[in-house]
């Protein structure tokens, strides 16, 4: 015997008597072997590995080789993925040799969809044997099975009608693939089980793997439920690859494997409609929602903070304000609650549909249960006008002969659903009109597409934002599965006029209106399927003409639908909806343009497709919210958004990221998110891209700018055409559609550069522009946005109004603007003093002083500033609105009074340049000559 075989039987030999070891079978010498040698490398490594010593690793292998007569390795090591002819997607680095476990709870754990979706990527075929197969796991998985098909991969996928679960729309999808086959698991013996949960991968370059644990084929065992998967990869160590390849093919190919076929199918779901539910025991089963006690019902987790920021901007003696919150998640008894918190003595509720004032109601009277609330409505049937509540139209509350006989100061609280819709003349007549001590107005899409600004109406006022992830996150709405897909390969949006960077409607139009393209989307409908016995669907389309080619096209495939556009009256839109949620109505979709954009939302819609390039976030974030209220005849809700080659491809990826505005992009970002299957979605929901339309949007993301002169002025344009008017600085700062209002004064110093550049400054900016000493102090103040602190902006304003100020006085200003205790703010003494110092001293870049320092240590403005002031009339009134959009633009970067109250001297994901960094941090040195860093930028995390 060897040495060495003695040291492997006597390997425990210095271990104290208690240890066992016995002799090793020689038919077992080639597996111990290894092993040990893998050990014994693994030690030899792992120090060199911990410290990033690449090198050494390198040198230390290179030995081991040198023993063996084998070539050495160099620098930098390649990774082999798949054989040559599989294309990958770009940016692939996963390891095929790697082990896995597949659980959730650990950092960065990818979801098993997403595992299963990479391992068919570059896999040559697949085997998968499963006890249950469900339509919501198929789905997730059609993306993949399509490249998969047009790859020629084979996949063989062995299931069982085990306890009625696995559905047949679930194998009737998958029979859609020619090249996958599937057979059921009939056990011979009929009370035996089936439960293998098995998923294995061949390659020709035999690096196969399998992940074998306790997942089925169902969205939840995908994504979201605890599920335990150990990703196997063959090696030459262990041939738990290959035994589970034999055992598979072992049963395939037995006779209680059998073929799945149309007839079985039909047969199955018979049986299915005939055979009981089988009700699962819970122990401590929650009562459900219905038999609350609404006597004591209270906010929930998303409108807590909202009522707190309604009543912070209340000590802010503001008297307006606007909610911006997803539908389905409690906007109304939002209203219901702050009414409450504000003790309004009377309220009026304004809607433009009786349905909704219905709702409203029925809210208000759940919050409001003492018997001294009384309740009344005022439409064109029924006018009650001395109760504590009312609830009118504006049809008929905004007439002259109804306004007459209320004094503007009747009510104190006035509450405007679908605020959308109040800068219409009729709401505007009932505003105009009253002064309420409050106004609040609740929506889901306060961004209109018809050209008028809604956000001037509350001066900018957003008190709280419930955002579409947050409401999905606390299972307020219904989960979604998005996919964003190719369009039909005659359609090349490359070839499509452009003007102002947006497609021309008519061309766009013209290119889309193609049989060949229903037929494309019929057969991805088909793929994709829908959540719900009954397909109940909803398209957007680019203009009326459109919508109507979509319907007629439906209906030549006998696939009853209807366009439902603004030619329609609001009679024959309620009708519409009504026959969409009839179950035993045939009419299966609706195509609309923007007219569900607004409000408008159809509970049961479980299929909605976006037959238009989307080149908005706010339209993309509109429609996806469309399908999402809960309703029991759906689990999710499927999105099929036919993205092709547009220019703007990157807009659904960007709001998936997490990234919801144009303010501040992180292409990085976003291809990272497209490349990991969007990681951050809410629990639940999903969102996959085929494989083409993810490398178009990877490849895409590389070579956009969206800080160009070109792209900030179409991003410019755009945003005009969509509130009808030139967009205020406020708008650039809270618009979600704005271009980024740093990257607009990085290109050109200033704002009104580029309302030059448009021909849309006003006389008065125009002079400003002309006049050095004025535009030196625009360029000056406009160069602190991105604003990473509001003291500086808070002095300018104190000292436009008075002659001298002191630190006391910025932080009673702060106190006052941000609603908290000046106690809150004392430490901010120090930094505040420093900026004042700092604005003090002559800049580089030819800007002035803007400060002079008193004997008597408090402040005024320099004589430089004074006399620039005087030069120009329109100066101090342009500073003013600069002033104030920079305090917004502040409160929606840190969250205004918490950063503030915060020892924080940054603000966490910012990007600072060192010389605000000494800025903030109150550094002693000229700014631009400390040496602490060598970068120019760096990111706070």
């Amino acid at each position: 015997m060897s040495s060495f075989q003695e040291q492997l039987q006597n390997q425990h030999s210095t271990t104290d008597s208690s240890t066992k070891s016995s002799p090793i079978q020689t038919a077992d010498y080639t597996t111990e072997l290894l092993t040990h040698l893998n050990e014994l490398f693994y030690k030899s490594i792992v120090d060199l590995q911990q410290n990033q010593l690449t090198e050494e690793m390198i040198e230390t292998t290179n030995r081991w080789l040198s023993a063996l007569n084998e070539p050495s390795l160099t620098v930098p090591l390649q990774r082999q993925l798949t054989a040559s002819s599989t294309p990958l997607p770009l940016q692939y680095e996963k390891s095929l040799r790697a082990w896995d476990l597949i659980a959730p709870g650990q950092e960065n754990q990818e979801k098993l969809l997403h595992h299963l979706i990479d391992e068919l990527t570059t896999a040559q075929s697949a085997d998968w044997m499963v006890s249950f197969t469900r339509h919501s796991g198929i789905q997730a998985l059609v993306p993949a099975f399509q490249e998969a098909e047009r790859l020629n991969k084979p996949i063989r996928v062995l299931t069982s009608f085990y306890m009625n679960i696995t559905e047949a729309k679930a194998l009737r999808t998958l029979m859609q693939f020619r090249n996958i086959e599937i057979k059921i698991y009939e056990p011979i013996k009929k009370n035996q089980a089936f439960h293998p949960k098995a998923y294995l991968f061949t390659r020709e370059t035999d690096l196969h793997s399998a992940i074998i644990g306790s997942s089925n084929l169902s969205k939840s065992a995908l994504t979201n439920g605890l599920e335990w998967n150990v990703r196997i990869p063959h090696s030459p160590l262990t041939s738990l690859v290959s035994q589970a390849q034999t055992l598979f093919t072992n049963l395939w190919t037995s006779d209680e494997a059998i073929t799945c076929t149309t007839e079985i199918l039909e047969q199955y779901e018979q049986h299915h409609l005939n055979t009981p539910k089988i009700k699962q025991f819970v122990v401590n089963d929650r009562v459900a929602e219905d038999s609350v006690d609404y006597d004591t019902i209270h906010p929930n987790e998303m409108q807590l903070p909202a009522l707190e920021q309604l009543h912070r901007l209340r000590l802010k003696k503001q008297t307006k304000a606007m909610v911006i919150a997803a539908t389905g998640t409690g906007k109304t008894y939002l209203a219901a609650f702050d009414v409450k918190q504000f003790e309004a003595k009377r309220v009026l509720f304004i809607a433009h549909r009786g349905k909704l004032l219905t709702q409203a109601e029925q809210t208000f009277k759940k919050i409001f249960t003492d018997s001294g609330s009384t309740f009344g409505r005022y439409q064109a049937d029924q006018k009650e006008m001395d109760k504590q509540f009312t609830f009118a139209t504006v049809q008929t509350f905004s007439k002259e002969i109804h306004l007459a006989q209320f004094p503007p100061s009747t009510f104190d609280y006035i509450i405007i659903d679908e605020f959308h819709h109040a800068a219409s003349e009729s709401y505007q007549k009932v505003l105009n009109h009253f002064t309420p001590k409050f106004l609040l107005g609740i929506t889901a899409t306060p961004e209109r597409m018809d050209g008028l600004n809604i956000f001037k109406l509350v001066d900018h006022n957003i008190a709280y934002e419930i955002r579409l992830y947050d409401a999905l996150a606390q299972d307020l709405l219904t989960p979604f599965h998005y996919f964003g897909i190719q369009d039909d390969e005659e359609i090349d949006y490359e070839m499509i006029p452009q003007k102002n960077g947006l497609y021309i409607e008519k061309d766009l139009v013209q290119a889309l209106e193609r049989s060949s393209r229903t037929e494309y989307i019929l057969e991805m409908i088909n793929k994709f399927g829908n959540s719900g016995s009954t397909q109940v669907g909803l398209g957007f389309c680019v203009n009326i003409n459109h919508a109507e080619f979509m319907a007629s096209e439906f209906n030549k495939h006998h696939i009853e639908a209807l366009a439902l556009t603004s030619n329609q009256s609001e009679v024959e839109r309620e009708q519409a909806i009504q026959r969409l949620e009839d179950e035993h109505d045939p009419l299966s979709f609706i195509f609309t343009v923007d007219l569900f954009n607004e409000g408008v939302d159809i509970p049961k819609i479980n299929l909605m497709l976006f037959l238009r390039p989307t080149e908005s976030p706010t339209i993309f974030i509109q429609q996806l919210g469309r399908g999402l209220r809960k309703h029991d005849s759906k689990e999710y809700v499927t999105i099929l958004d036919f993205i092709g080659n547009s220019q703007r491809a990157f807009v659904a990826p960007l709001v998936l990221s997490g990234q919801q505005s144009f303010h501040s992009i992180d292409r990085y970002h976003v291809a990272n998110a497209v490349q990991n299957h969007f990681p951050i979605l809410p629990e639940g929901s999903l969102a996959i891209l085929d494989r083409v339309t993810e490398n178009f949007i990877i490849e895409q993301m590389k070579k956009i700018e969206f800080s160009t002169s070109k792209q900030l002025r179409e991003s410019y344009q755009r945003l005009t055409t969509m509130i009808g008017d030139t967009p205020s600085l406020n708008d650039l700062v809270t618009h979600r559609d704005a271009p980024a209002i740093e990257a607009i004064i990085q290109q050109w110093k200033s704002v009104l550069r580029l309302k030059q550049l448009e021909k849309v400054a006003t006389d008065e900016e125009l002079s400003l522009l002309l006049n050095p000493d004025a535009r030196k102090v625009i360029e000056h103040i406009e160069s602190w946005f991105p604003i990473r602190e509001p003291f500086s902006l808070l002095m300018m304003q104190l000292l436009l109004n008075q002659e001298t100020i002191s630190v006391d006085d910025v932080i009673q200003a702060a106190a006052n603007r941000f609603a908290i205790p000046t106690s809150a703010l004392s430490h901010r003494s120090s930094l505040i003093q420093h900026l004042f110092k700092r604005w003090s001293t002559p800049l580089k870049n030819d800007r002035l002083p803007l400060l002079v320092v008193l004997d008597d240590g408090r402040f005024q403005l320099s004589t430089q500033m004074t006399e620039a002031l005087s030069s120009n009339e329109h100066l101090a009134s342009y500073l003013n609105e600069l002033i104030q959009a920079g305090l917004h633009a502040f409160e929606q970067l840190s969250g205004g009074e918490v950063w503030l109250a915060s020892d924080q001297s940054l603000i966490s994901r910012m990007t600072y340049s060192r010389s605000v960094i000494q800025r903030l941090l109150e550094s002693p040195h000229q700014e631009g000559r400390c040496r602490a860093s060598r970068g120019r930028l760096c990111t706070v995390r």
